[in-house]
């Protein structure tokens, strides 16, 4: 006899017990000793135990889907309209046919991406052909400012080591020349004069013999103040001027290098434009190549077309697709699983891998074989929950069909053995005491009985395991 029969026997022992100790108590008129009668006799109600194995049960229910689906979506920022799809609930094969989508702006987009990737290498094949050029101009303002400021500090130098004799000398000579020709062309001046008075020439002639003997004169002193001047060596305004001249040259010349260095960098910065230009517009042009390779989807497997819903329709011809929206699914059907949502103390008691009993609605008569293959550890999303009512955690179990014609979304009801053991068990209720200091009372033999302490563990949630009974099978008291 099993646990419950023993149970249902105890308690119609103490219900004919207690009303044996009413019917004493009425005719006596003594109704606390009535009570005490019941009280004894309810804490003398044994139970027999013996060694047995016990299994612990689960049951919960899901519906059955597929084991593996496709979701089929566009990507990498693509968008059109669906021009043909296959329809739902059709058999297709991998490598098949699935959709097809209508993606006009990305054409568009294909022609602008190419003109513009066309218009960039242009232009940077122009500015290689002028780069050369503009920084030819560069180069030779730098190479004149250079030779100005060679040229400025030579004078300076030449203006500080003052006049070399061969200059001195010339200047002497050009003094004595002067002298000796101012001379000559006043001997001249006075032979004409006399030729004129005696009236053998005419009073121009005269005057151009003056007018040359004055110009020898200027000329003489002309170079004697150049001899006077090299004499007496450069003047402080002469020095400063000079080197004036020398700072102005040398920051043109600096100038002119950094202007060459400029535009070297600036053609190069340029170019380095131009160059991430076509990088980004070839990078636009291979994207849009990839968006317009999706305009033919192909089935990736073989199974099932479903055609999802999004916004209560589901996605058919003309309808609007877009990046990472599924609008087909195509499911395997190889394989099937439940899908199940269990409450939290239920999924407390399940292990992964755990083999399970499948028995589907349509039909009953069938149990299926499973396997516990998910067993999800942060509970699902419930809109409208009571907090009185356990967190749902969701539960995946394979199982094998065989040639059952199903089809998605059957009820199922699974069955699942959560442990098995070997020993002697015990009603919770059996065992008195603290949960950390639990008693049994056995029986004596001279009647009497008291608490023992024992060793139990939880095995369900109506029985304990005994670790240490005195027997394999015996008897123990209510507490």
């Amino acid at each position: 006899m099993n646990r419950r029969g023993w149970r249902g026997l105890a308690g119609l022992a103490l219900a004919g017990l207690a009303a044996l100790a009413g019917s004493l108590g009425g005719c006596t008129g003594r109704q606390g000793a009535g009570q005490a009668t019941t009280g004894q006799a309810t804490a003398e109600l044994p139970y027999p135990y013996r060694e047995s194995t016990q299994r612990s049960v689960v049951s919960f229910s899901g519906q059955l889907a597929a084991a593996s689906s496709t979701n089929l979506s566009l990507r990498q920022g693509a968008w059109g309209l669906i021009s043909w799809m296959k329809e739902e609930g059709q058999p297709i094969a991998s490598g098949e046919l699935a959709a097809v989508i209508d993606m006009s702006q990305s054409e568009d987009q294909l022609i602008f991406s190419v003109s513009s990737l066309r218009a960039a290498r242009h232009s940077l094949r122009e500015h290689a052909l002028d780069t050369p050029r503009t920084l030819a101009e560069s180069q030779s303002e730098v190479e004149s400012k250079a030779r100005l400021l060679a040229q400025r500090r030579q004078e300076l130098a030449w203006l500080r080591a003052g006049p070399t004799p061969d200059q001195v000398w010339k200047a002497v000579t050009a003094v004595d020349t002067a002298a000796q020709a101012g001379s000559f062309s006043r001997q001249v001046l006075e032979g004409q004069r006399r030729v004129t008075e005696r009236g053998f020439d005419s009073p121009f002639t005269l005057r151009s013999r003056e007018l040359d003997a004055r110009a020898r004169e200027v000329e003489w002193s002309y170079n004697r103040q150049l001899l006077d001047r090299l004499l007496a060596g450069p003047k402080p305004e002469e020095l400063a001027k000079g080197a004036f001249q020398v700072e102005v040259a040398a920051g043109e010349a600096a100038l002119a290098r950094n202007q060459l260095e400029s535009a070297s960098a600036s053609r190069q910065v340029d170019a380095k434009g131009l160059e991430f230009e076509i990088e980004v517009r070839g990078a636009e042009l291979r994207e849009t190549n990839d968006r317009l390779d999706q305009r033919r989807l192909l089935a990736p497997t073989a199974g099932l077309v479903i055609h999802p819903m999004m916004w209560g329709e589901k996605f058919a011809r003309g309808r609007e697709v877009w990046e990472d929206v599924p609008f087909m699914k195509i499911v395997a059907t190889s394989g099937f699983e439940v899908d199940c949502s269990v409450d939290e103390p239920v999924s407390a008691l399940l292990k992964t891998g755990a083999t399970a009993t499948v028995r589907l609605d349509a039909f009953p008569d069938r149990a299926l074989p499973g396997r516990l293959t998910f067993i999800g550890k942060s509970p699902r999303q419930q809109i409208f929950r009571r907090r009185s009512q356990f967190k749902k955690f969701p539960v995946t179990v394979a199982v094998d069909v065989g040639s059952l014609p199903v089809r998605l979304g059957l009820k199922a009801r699974i069955t699942v053995v959560a442990t098995e053991a070997t020993g002697v068990f015990l009603p919770r209720d059996v065992v008195g005491g603290t949960e950390a200091s639990p008693t049994v009372r056995i029986p004596g033999l001279l009647g009497g009985a008291s608490p023992r302490p024992v060793q139990v563990v939880p095995f369900d949630s109506d029985l304990v395991r005994w670790l240490d009974p005195p027997a394999s099978e015996g008897t123990v008291l209510y507490p």
